[in-house]
């Protein structure tokens, strides 16, 4: 979410998607393992800030819209009231399947105060949430960590050091500009 109506303003709230509140637990059917792969996943939403994370909340691994819609209720809007007040302000979210269901729209058409910031269709992924998993994913360590339990742990790990690295977070959100002019103008 950036704060309305202008890019260059600082952001409070800018991203939520894929990623657990630190109280919650993770329930195990959001983990699934893949029988002889090795593999674990866990499917996460995740909401952060131009000062960092705010929230982290548990999803099925094959989230659907119904599921999306309950997150943006139960999550953005009260993370949205207690930063942004009553104030209108951009919501990022990129084209996925979910963010663009009947179901999805019909939200955004009841909180017109949010406003999405749309990218172009087949843009190059510009949420910053994006960097947000890449930098987790480079701290992963598939010879340690191999299992769900130890999956879990290292999201919430992660997710809670890099909640304390605001500068992290300050250049994700002063790139916002320069992304989007980026995606608009090609």
């Amino acid at each position: 979410m950036l704060k309305s109506p202008g890019l260059e303003h600082s952001l409070s709230l800018l991203v939520m998607q894929i990623v657990k509140s630190r109280c919650q637990k993770q329930a195990e059917q959001n983990i699934v393992e893949h029988a002889g792969s090795g593999h674990v996943t866990a499917g996460f939403w995740g909401c952060v800030s131009g000062e960092g994370t705010v929230c982290l909340v548990p999803t099925t691994p094959r989230m659907n819209a119904a599921e999306y819609v309950r997150i943006l209720e139960e999550q953005l809007v009260p993370a949205a009231a207690d930063i942004f007040g009553e104030e209108e302000f951009f919501f990022v979210q990129d084209n996925s399947p979910v963010h663009n269901a009947n179901l999805t729209r019909d939200f955004f058409a009841q909180h017109p105060w949010i406003q999405l910031l749309r990218w172009p269709r087949y843009s190059p992924d510009c949420n910053i949430i994006e960097e947000v998993w890449g930098m987790m994913v480079k701290e992963w360590d598939c010879r340690r960590e191999r299992d769900a339990d130890q999956l879990r742990a290292h999201v919430q790990e992660v997710w809670e050091s890099l909640g304390r690295r605001p500068e992290f977070f300050r250049k994700l959100a002063a790139s916002m500009p320069r992304r989007w002019l980026a995606v608009t103008e090609a």
